[in-house]
């Protein structure tokens, strides 16, 4: 049962120079169970030289400012791959997909030799049955006559078949316990802003965390689709970006071939309750170099969106590189360069002498 949502209601504190929040969110009954959007941002004073020191109100960041930031993209697409990294290797949803396709397969299998014993039966051929289901041939070859000899005997092959298509099915219809996955990812970033008249006042923005979750119940809702696209094949953009030559470079630095998977990562997969959260906090500092005044604020805040919202195109997160990936990247680099010579110029004898050609003519 889902508990009604109403709102959003407001709700904002304003302390002066002191301090300044306000928030955004909705109300539910009990059990409370249902998430919502919510949103909440603030600054508080944390020192100022200043005699009449600004509203705090004036120093506070929206979570809209830190939306557009590319260190907020950068977060986000940590998170996302996180995110994929666990439905993919530790949520075991492709062993999961595999057993149902495996089910699936076992009773074309166990029928098909079924209808293939049953058959062979009907034409006298008990040999041939008794290899179907792997025993040894009854000694009464009469169907008529010794058919409940004959019956216990094939019986020991036939309840395996039978019990095999049970356990599928069964499989089958027990659907699939959603997984509840959160995954996360940081950025930090600095910006700082001058306005030289007329009294020389500089602005300078920290945020020294930004992080971005998503979390989210996922199940495997078509075994067979999500199968075909684990194995990289239903989405024909980015088999063609793999293709390009040393195209895996430029994914080190950019989210192309994860941009271009977006359209069908989730394919053969149910999600639901799925949310992003951002939150942000860091520091904000205003120096008038007229007067000498400096006033710095603490500033913070976080926006919670039904739904996920996806990394758009940018640079991933700057990691230091090992020497694994160094080497990784030498050797993929040289062999993709090796790959991009010209062909040797072939050789054929001519007038006894060895006379180099090539495709486009002789040399």
């Amino acid at each position: 049962m889902v508990a009604p949502v109403y709102g959003p209601f407001v709700k904002t504190l304003n302390r002066g120079i002191v301090s300044y929040r306000t928030s955004t969110g909705y109300k539910q009954r009990p059990p409370y169970n249902v998430d919502s959007n919510y949103s909440a941002y603030g600054a508080g004073l944390q020192s100022s030289s200043r005699p009449y020191p600004g509203q705090a109100s004036g120093y506070v960041i929206t979570p809209s400012q830190v939306e557009g930031r590319a260190s907020t993209n950068q977060a986000r697409i940590q998170a996302y791959d996180k995110l994929k990294s666990l439905i993919v290797d530790k949520s075991s949803f492709g062993e999961t997909a595999f057993q149902l396709d495996k089910s699936v397969k076992t009773i074309q299998k166990r029928a098909l030799q079924l209808a293939t014993f049953t058959l062979a039966i009907r034409r006298g051929q008990f040999r041939t049955a008794a290899n179907i289901l792997r025993i040894p041939e009854p000694r009464n070859r009469h169907p008529v006559r010794e058919s409940g000899s004959n019956w216990l005997e094939y019986h020991l092959g036939i309840e395996p078949l039978v019990k095999d298509i049970y356990n599928a099915v069964d499989l089958i219809q027990h659907p699939v316990k959603p997984k509840h996955l959160v995954a996360r990812g940081w950025a930090s970033e600095k910006w700082s802003q001058y306005n030289p008249a007329p009294w020389s006042v500089s602005n300078y923005w920290e945020l020294s965390k930004i992080r971005i979750q998503y979390q989210c119940d996922v199940e495997v809702s078509n075994p067979t689709l999500w199968l075909a696209n684990s194995l990289g094949i239903v989405n024909p953009a980015q088999v063609a970006w793999q293709l390009v030559p040393l195209s895996f470079i430029l994914d080190w630095f950019v989210n192309v071939e994860s941009f271009l998977g977006q359209a069908s990562d989730f394919w053969g997969l149910n999600v639901t309750n799925a949310s992003t959260t951002l939150t942000y906090f860091g520091q904000w500092k205003e120096t008038w170099s007229v007067y000498g005044w400096i006033s710095s604020y603490g500033v913070y805040g976080m926006t919670r969106s039904l739904g996920l919202i996806l990394p758009s195109l940018g640079k991933r997160p700057v990691k230091a590189l090992s020497w694994q990936r160094g080497l990784t990247a030498v050797s993929l680099l040289l062999n993709e360069l090796k790959s991009l010579e010209p062909e040797k110029p072939l050789a054929r004898k001519k007038r006894g002498k060895f006379h180099k050609f090539s495709l486009h003519g002789d040399l």
